[in-house]
């Protein structure tokens, strides 16, 4: 096998694809495009907005087909262990969605801040904005949306009122943050941020979220693992990436699942199942895409590979 030296001198430094560190600041252009559009959309018809964001959804799907080896920056298609363990720990939470939407549906939320935060190094309360900013301005309705995919009741009035206080209080640390940072000499972006503020007081918080998850989270976290991978096939081929290369790598997680949403959606939409279950089987194929399942495997690797070295007395 080729070194790594050795192809690094065939193809000149210049020729590796550079992992970008600033990719965050790069999906700007094309959320500002998708934030117009649906507000257009949402002016014309509050509903084609909303169907235009569950694709955005669709098509965000793909920035979690892969799975994190423990030789970091590198990543493969899951492997039959971790597709296993995805499958165990989506029927525990829906077992528990059974048992209690609501926690479960909180567990979610705090996982979900948790998740966009952890992907946000320069400003991590960004996540958790993501997950509460719009009840600053859409309090009522945003409530409403948890209530609909819960199947319960209007939120009381006081919901309303400390989800707002809240949602300001999340702003406010986000600021604070942000000055924190600025004062320890780090540079995140004042653009980013003022974006993604506008974005959660502009748009109704379907559209908000779907700009968010599709165009700045899942874009470029796309964009960072593909350069991961075709920087370790420069290294290690001497070549980068090919189309079919990408397709072979996200294709057998990113076609089935989007399919399954596609059915689940369909049979939401035509009564087939009821909007709690519909819910809580959504719920229960992304928690597990938040949850370490990479590091669980990692810790049964180094046992056994600590087990096969270990000599015998």
């Amino acid at each position: 096998m080729r070194g790594a030296s050795a192809i690094l001198d065939r193809v000149g430094p210049n020729r590796l694809p550079k992992l970008p560190d600033d990719y965050q600041k790069r999906w700007l252009a094309p959320a500002l495009v998708t934030t117009i559009i649906l507000l257009v959309a949402n002016a014309l018809s509050p509903i084609a907005a909303n169907w235009i964001a569950i694709v955005l959804f669709l098509l965000g799907v793909p920035h979690g087909a892969v799975e994190r080896t423990e030789t970091a920056p590198r990543f493969t298609m899951p492997t039959l262990a971790y597709t296993a363990l995805y499958i165990v720990f989506g029927i525990l939470v829906f077992a528990s969605w059974l048992i209690s939407p609501l926690g479960t549906f909180i567990l979610f939320l705090l996982l979900s801040a948790w998740h966009f935060g952890q992907s946000e190094p320069d400003l991590r309360l960004i996540g958790l904005w993501v997950i509460i900013g719009s009840c600053l301005i859409y309090p009522a309705q945003t409530l409403s949306i948890f209530a609909a995919l819960l199947e319960s009741g209007s939120p009381p009035s006081q919901w309303v009122v400390a989800s707002q206080i809240l949602a300001a209080a999340c702003l406010m640390g986000l600021l604070i943050e942000y000055a924190v940072r600025i004062k320890s000499g780090q540079k995140p972006s004042l653009l980013r941020l003022a974006f993604l503020v506008l974005l959660f007081l502009v748009l109704p918080p379907i559209p908000a979220v779907a700009v968010y998850f599709f165009a700045l989270h899942g874009l470029g976290e796309f964009a960072r693992t593909l350069a991961a991978v075709s920087r370790a096939s420069v290294l290690r081929e001497g070549s980068a990436l090919k189309p079919i290369d990408i397709l072979k790598l996200y294709g057998p997680a990113t076609f089935p699942a989007m399919i399954g949403a596609v059915i689940i959606l369909w049979m939401t939409v035509t009564g087939y199942i009821p909007m709690v279950i519909a819910a809580g089987l959504a719920t229960a194929f992304i928690i597990p895409h938040m949850l370490p399942i990479e590091d669980l495997l990692r810790v049964d690797r180094d046992a056994a590979r600590n087990k096969k070295i270990t000599p015998k007395a």
